[in-house]
């Protein structure tokens, strides 16, 4: 389980559920792939949610450090954000370049907006996010995700709904539409090295029924070794959860 667990729930402005701290910062791990997508739509880098593909490349392995089996083959936004490869995101803020990539995460005031990335290592283009200088709250990613569904963040209509669409997820058995992105990453010691072992995971996104949609994030970091991602595993436990938020 978690000695850090935060689960979320809104619908409008009334809170449903809050479990623990909504206003701890945490890396956004792969939860910020959202606002890479709208920043690659809006700027034209991504195209369409099946354009452009783009090649795994060995050299991307210097970057990663570790690489899954399924980021080996060509992506495209769409396989991009199922598969949550890294190096295709790192691709992306390369292609947009240090300043325009700054620009959004300004103009978004999204977490802490330290996106300086590991102490002396001049990364922050392509690693800020991956547990590293930028974090961000779970109230804040509600309020982040309340905005990109109203349409009032500083991105082309157009970004915003392919970016969307990229994150519908499922239909639940109670006709709710589920809209979400998993982070998976892990803990620093105080010296900042990454604690393999240590794991934290996020689902954040929003369910939606007619007129009705309630929006939730969802948190955890592990006390003691998992075998499995922290991502999938903060996802089905907010998805049991939100099932039951949605049966009252």
């Amino acid at each position: 389980m978690s000695d850090a667990h935060c689960f979320l729930a809104v619908e409008g402005e009334r809170v449903l559920c809050r479990e623990g701290d909504d206003t701890l910062r945490h890396s956004p791990c792969s939860t910020f792939k959202i606002v890479l997508a709208l920043m690659g739509f809006d700027s034209g880098v991504l195209q369409n949610t099946r354009q452009p593909v783009w090649n795994f490349d060995e050299s991307y392995r210097t970057l990663l450090g570790a690489v899954l089996e399924n980021w080996l083959q060509p992506h495209d936004p769409t396989l991009w954000m199922k598969h949550s490869a890294v190096w295709y995101s790192q691709a992306l803020t390369q292609k947009l370049g240090a300043e325009k990539f700054a620009g959004y995460v300004t103009a978004l005031n999204y977490g802490n907006c330290d996106i300086s990335g590991d102490a002396g290592k001049q990364n922050g283009l392509t690693h800020c996010w991956l547990s590293s200088s930028l974090t961000i709250a779970a109230r804040e990613q509600i309020a982040f995700l309340q905005q990109l569904c109203a349409g009032h963040l500083p991105f082309a209509e157009d970004a915003i709904h392919l970016t969307k669409t990229l994150l519908a997820d499922q239909v639940l058995p109670s006709g709710w539409q589920l809209y979400g992105k998993t982070g998976s990453g892990n803990l620093r010691d105080a010296q900042g090295v990454r604690l393999p072992d240590r794991q934290i995971g996020w689902f954040v996104g929003w369910v939606e029924k007619a007129d009705r949609r309630i929006f939730f994030a969802n948190f955890i970091r592990d006390n003691e070794p998992q075998p499995l991602f922290g991502g999938p595993r903060s996802q089905e436990l907010a998805l049991k959860k939100l099932k039951k938020l949605l049966r009252n």
